[in-house]
């Protein structure tokens, strides 16, 4: 199951940095423009993508394939929605929503990672905006990315602990 693991983990992290770096390299190329964060912005994609696929590989001793394929998206779509109830919640002030949404981001931590690899993205300028469709009202702490990396290693440590019966058809 570590050795499963492992090899989607390098394949991750070799897709976010052909797309992400590609993107960036043509940026600047184009524009001329560097980013200031990427290496901790790339590390957060890859610690979110990292999440997603603790859960996948854990939902997969646990049901069958197109199950654990909606199981996965739906962990996503969570973080997604808790995401949006915590900015818009900022955004008008309503601090309930925010907390609902904190707490949704703690069950499913992927969304928080996304918003504070965005916020680091930002260029200065849109950073002094604040308020723009691309940047984050409440931008997550580093004990959120602290608390994914928990998250993760938890659901790859269950993983292991359990050994699937190879005589058993799902």
């Amino acid at each position: 199951m570590i050795g499963k693991w492992l090899v989607y983990w390098v394949l991750l992290a070799a897709y976010i940095v052909i797309l992400a770096g590609g993107v960036v390299l043509l940026m600047r190329l184009l524009t001329g423009f560097t980013q200031q964060h990427l290496p901790v912005a790339l590390a957060l994609m890859w610690l979110e993508a990292s999440v997603l696929l603790c859960v996948t590989i854990a939902a997969e001793y646990v049901s069958a394939t197109v199950t654990n394929g909606i199981v996965a998206f739906a962990f996503y779509v969570v973080a997604f929605f808790g995401g949006w109830v915590e900015q818009i919640g900022v955004m008008l002030g309503n601090v309930n929503a925010r907390y609902i949404g904190t707490a949704i981001s703690l069950v499913s931590p992927t969304d928080a990672l996304w918003r504070l690899a965005m916020h680091l993205l930002q260029p200065p300028v849109m950073a002094q905006v604040q308020l723009t469709p691309f940047s984050p009202a409440s931008v997550p702490s580093a004990a959120m990315v602290w608390w994914a990396v928990a998250f993760a290693i938890g659901y790859v440590g269950s993983c292991g602990a359990r050994v699937p019966d190879p005589c058993t058809v799902r």
